[in-house]
């Protein structure tokens, strides 16, 4: 076999490196950008982990507040309940003691 066939020339040494040289640089131009998308998704979930606990706390606070809400609108309620049959109260012991009275003035003495 002659020496000379075995041999690749300068110019397509050259070639084939500068192509492999090229690929390089986009594999890891590809490798840098899946790493930032990475490190984006990382970043992401981490702020939803976060997000979740704080609305979970939200949740109880709410919760807490709607039982407090309730307590006082009661308590309201209860307080309005009895003002009004205090009046009611008052106002028929007014109305019995003005109709006893006028009862009272027409007995002869």
């Amino acid at each position: 076999m002659n020496d000379e066939q075995n041999f690749v020339p300068r110019t397509e040494c050259q070639i084939r490196c500068q192509k492999l040289e090229d690929e390089d640089r986009r594999q890891n131009e590809r490798i840098r950008k899946l790493e930032d998308s990475v490190g984006e998704i990382d970043r992401i979930a981490r702020s939803t982990e976060r997000l979740a606990v704080s609305m979970e706390q939200m949740l109880e606070e709410q919760t807490k507040q709607g039982e407090r809400i309730s307590k006082i609108e009661e308590r309201d309620g209860e307080k309005w309940r009895g003002t009004v049959k205090t009046i009611i109260t008052v106002t028929v012991t007014v109305i019995v003691t003005a109709i006893v009275t006028a009862a009272l003035s027409f007995i002869p003495k």
